[in-house]
């Protein structure tokens, strides 16, 4: 056999197994890539006053909670972990507020080590149209969001998961 040959079958068989493990190692770490969203919390602090009897107006702020686990049970670090939270009205009788993002935040976590995870709560303000929140009930619509690259130090590889949550909406001062 030629000499050439003997050195291209060396270098193949290597790339082959060393190919071979780094996927295996890849397909592991992706396979034990794991989240959790838990039901969302509304809190809300809307308060009424008088304007000019009987009118009413309205001012405060309503906040979203949503717990979310992230677990890195592979073999490399999650880095550039980023959740986004979009929150949306739906389910409205007489509103404008149907399809409405009332809110929207980004929250980037960091990095996870291998074996380890991260869990909290990411927390939403909703500051917009809280007049017609306060008086009518409907649903919130919470789009979840979760970003994330494998370092598998050569080359990174990127994950997205997606969640949608609907909370129901009791007004404070319905009518």
């Amino acid at each position: 056999m030629k000499k050439g040959l003997k050195i291209f079958l060396i270098i193949f068989t290597v790339v082959i197994i060393l190919g071979g493990a780094f996927g295996g190692t890849l397909f592991f770490s992706y396979k034990n890539v794991s989240y959790s969203v838990d039901d969302t919390i509304v809190d809300n602090n809307i308060l009424d006053f008088l304007l000019i009897f009987p009118i009413f107006d309205y001012t405060g702020f309503i906040v979203t909670k949503t717990p979310i686990e992230i677990v890195n049970g592979g073999l490399y670090e999650f880095q550039d972990i980023v959740v986004t939270v979009k929150v949306y009205g739906t389910n409205f009788l007489i509103s404008s507020l149907n399809g409405l993002l009332l809110a929207e935040g980004e929250n980037l976590l960091g990095n996870i080590k291998p074996g380890s995870s991260w869990s909290g709560y990411i927390e939403t303000n909703i500051t917009k149209e809280i007049v017609v929140l306060a008086i009518q009930d409907g649903d919130l619509e919470i789009e979840i969001g979760i970003s994330l690259l494998i370092n598998f130090y050569v080359f990174k590889y990127s994950l997205v998961f997606n969640a949608t949550e609907i909370v129901a909406w009791d007004s404070p001062f319905g009518i």
